[in-house]
């Protein structure tokens, strides 16, 4: 009998059921959160601002603290990089604008405006930091409820430097009727973050090796750029014979008609056990490592992106930040970051 029909104020209790989806969430939180913690207070102890003595800036630093964690970012590079972006604000805020060192006094509305007029020049820059910091002001306030990936597009992430090298590994002992295209496919991709599309579209005359670099030439379509390979992939290109190819010969899979056919046997190509790679992981590497290295106005060429706010919705969870450079200077800039 089901006694808990006959008196609608008991409950009863399943000691042997399974969590709930709530139960399971929460329980993963926490730890998450203790980390979060962690990365935060080692950002916040490698940090030395100018200007303040060591009692306001032990206040500001327990106040970061809180809105960064609140903001639950969902990676350590992400977390590291609010925390800076947090500080330079908000020790800017109490001395320039001598704000109470509460949240609610530090992330204001005009207090982002005015600093982003200040510190930023471009509009991309300006678009970057303000987002971020109305995400922190929103943290501040508790309505921050975390990042979430895009209904349908899995968050992007990286592979480890060892990874990456047993990738190459990995290329290098293909059976030999794929080992070439395999390599330069990958080269591609995992030196100069061509996505999969283009690197199939790459004809042998858009490849270029001399002394010191290894670039390769995106042509076709809205996002034509040059760019070298990071200097392990270019190795790994300059070992793949092509060079006795004819000039207007696609570099990968040329026996195989049709961007849309090489696109779809480019990903048997890396199929199989060991370390085979995913392509789009690939990409998204490369993409990751560059936020560290580049400007943003040169990495939207560089990605094949036309704009900050097409990065930004893919990449927007590792904080992108941009500053000012001399679009002639790309080229330097892009040699210089790939060694």
């Amino acid at each position: 009998m089901n006694t808990s029909s006959m008196n609608p104020g008991a409950t009863t209790t399943d000691e042997h059921a399974a969590p709930s989806e709530f139960d399971r969430v929460i329980a993963h939180s926490v730890p998450r959160k203790d980390h979060t913690t962690r990365v935060v207070q080692e950002a916040l102890m490698r940090q030395r601002p100018h200007g303040i003595n060591a009692a306001t800036w032990a206040a500001i630093r327990a106040l970061l603290l809180e809105v960064v964690v609140n903001y639950q970012p969902n990676n350590d590079h992400l977390a590291r990089r609010l925390t800076s972006v947090a500080t330079h604000f908000a020790v800017w805020a109490v001395r320039t604008l001598k704000a109470p060192i509460v949240a609610s006094d530090i992330f204001t509305y005009n207090s982002i405006r005015k600093y982003v007029l200040e510190h930023s020049s471009a509009p991309g820059t300006r678009l970057t930091r303000t987002s971020q910091l109305n995400q922190l002001a929103l943290a501040a306030s508790g309505k921050h409820i975390g990042q979430y990936p895009q209904r349908g597009m899995p968050n992007p992430a990286a592979y480890t430097s060892r990874e990456l090298a047993n990738i190459r590994s990995w290329a290098r002992s293909r059976p030999e009727h794929r080992r070439d295209n395999t390599m330069l496919l990958l080269a591609l991709i995992g030196g100069a973050g061509l996505r999969t599309s283009e690197a199939v579209a790459v004809r042998v005359r858009d490849l270029h090796i001399d002394a010191d670099t290894v670039t390769v030439t995106v042509t076709g379509g809205s996002r034509p750029r040059t760019l070298p390979l990071i200097h392990e992939w270019a190795a790994l290109a300059a070992a793949a014979g092509h060079e006795a190819r004819p000039d207007d010969q696609y570099l990968v899979l040329p026996q195989v008609n049709g961007p849309a056919n090489r696109r779809d046997r480019a990903g048997f190509l890396c199929a199989g056990s060991g370390d085979n790679p995913n392509l789009a992981k690939l990409r998204d590497t490369w993409v990751i490592t560059m936020l560290d290295r580049l400007p943003t106005s040169v990495l939207i060429h560089a990605a094949g992106y036309t704009s900050t706010s097409s990065l930004h919705t893919r990449y927007g969870q590792f904080a992108i930040h941009a500053d000012d450079i001399d679009a002639a200077a790309f080229h330097h800039v892009m040699v210089e970051a790939q060694r």
